[in-house]
């Protein structure tokens, strides 16, 4: 039993900090125990229970207390703690000394979180080993640990149960300091070395209390804010592509052949038939009048013209013309909203300062019941993320 609480004690910070959502918390504790008057359990009214006492034997002792915690929810935390102590008592005609350790499963609730101050409820169940040993008050001298059926009660194992309450206080933003008080109730009343368990026909019970401050860090998960993936995710202009409508430009042209296979005159005969030789006024035949029509410069038509080209000096008509492509249209930018996580404390002006708007705006943009803001902001909820603008 014992190698089992403590193994899961061990791995309790890999197995909860493997979640997938949620905080993982580390708390330290040291404070003072003190063994309960517990009469309810005495079968001789000459020798009650052994207690705590303030003075001479029987003084309280230190404890420490290393616990780990994992929240499922806003309020709600559960975890492991492990601690070793020693505890005294007693009753005036005997005292004890004895030590112990314990390990524990236990949950947290938080009833009040405002302001950084809060107030919770805690409660477990666990296992303890103990070690004790009986003095006499009046000289010191050792009391045997055996009772009246033989059987030694110097040590032993019981299963306990815990509860109590405490107050926390947020000193920095991971970083809690708290006060709590527990009272333990352990299923053995040979637990503190006052047995008389061999005088009932059932175990007997015994109780102590544990108050302590303590210590704790909270590891919290990065989120990635909203307005951070908002940066991220810019709009892209949406283009659609422009379908070629220009029609190749030799699509509609012919060539000088294909329009005039041969030129024809009115009667029907080709410009060869109509004019064999076309004469000039002087009698010279068009080829003798112009062996070859030249340009300005003395080029020959074919020479000016060897692919008729466009205006610019494109190319050929054979060659298609370009295609115009249109400019996508402006894309107005989207209006984009700030995040804010709330914390312990923003409630009120101090959370409209921060955003720097007014309470109208606030609960307008986030659901937010306005009629309710002085008595609880709005219902605002610790963690809860408020969109806003500047």
């Amino acid at each position: 039993m014992k190698k089992i609480l403590i193994t899961l004690f061990i791995c309790s910070p890999f197995l909860l900090i493997g979640q997938s959502k949620g905080e993982f918390t580390l708390k330290l504790n040291e404070g003072l125990i003190y063994d309960s008057k517990h009469t309810k359990n005495d079968i001789f009214t000459h020798t009650p229970d052994v207690y705590t006492r303030h003075e001479g034997t029987g003084k309280a002792k230190n404890g420490i207390q290393l616990s780990t915690g994992y929240s499922i929810m806003d309020n709600l935390l559960v975890g492991l703690s492990f601690m070793s102590a020693k505890i005294e008592g007693s009753n005036g005609i005997e005292y004890t000394q004895g030590k112990f350790t314990e390990t524990n499963m236990f949950a947290e609730y938080k009833l009040i979180d405002m302001y950084g101050i809060g107030i919770f409820t805690k409660a477990g169940y666990g296992g303890i080993f103990y070690s004790t040993d009986r003095f006499l008050e009046e000289d010191g001298a050792a009391v045997p640990s055996t009772n009246a059926l033989n059987e030694d009660k110097s040590d032993g194992t019981a299963s306990k149960f815990l509860y109590g309450m405490g107050l926390s206080y947020k000193i920095y933003d991971a970083i809690n300091l708290s006060f709590e008080v527990t009272r333990n109730v352990v299923y053995d009343d040979g637990f503190d070395g006052w047995n008389e368990d061999e005088w009932r026909d059932s175990k007997g019970t015994d109780r102590f209390v544990y108050a302590s401050l303590g210590l704790s860090y909270t590891f919290s998960k990065k989120k990635k804010s909203k307005s951070k993936l908002n940066n991220e995710i810019k709009p892209q202009p949406i283009v659609t592509p422009i379908e070629e409508k220009v029609t190749p430009v030799e699509e509609g042209i012919e060539t000088i052949e294909e329009q005039v296979p041969a030129m024809e005159g009115e009667g029907g005969e080709t410009i060869e038939e109509q004019v064999p030789a076309m004469e000039g006024e002087g009698g010279e035949t068009i080829e003798e009048q112009v062996p070859a029509m030249e340009g300005e410069g003395g080029e020959t038509i074919e020479e000016q013209v060897p692919a008729m080209e466009g205006e610019g000096g494109e190319g050929a008509i054979d060659e298609p013309a370009p295609v115009i492509e249109e400019e996508p249209a402006p894309v107005e930018p989207v209006e984009e909203w700030l995040y804010y996580t709330v914390q312990s404390g923003d409630y009120g002006g101090v959370l409209l300062n921060k955003l720097g708007c007014t309470k109208e705006e606030l609960c307008k943009w986030n659901n937010l019941n306005l009629a309710t803001w002085n008595t609880n902001s709005g219902g605002i909820q610790m963690n809860q993320v408020l969109k806003y603008k500047k």
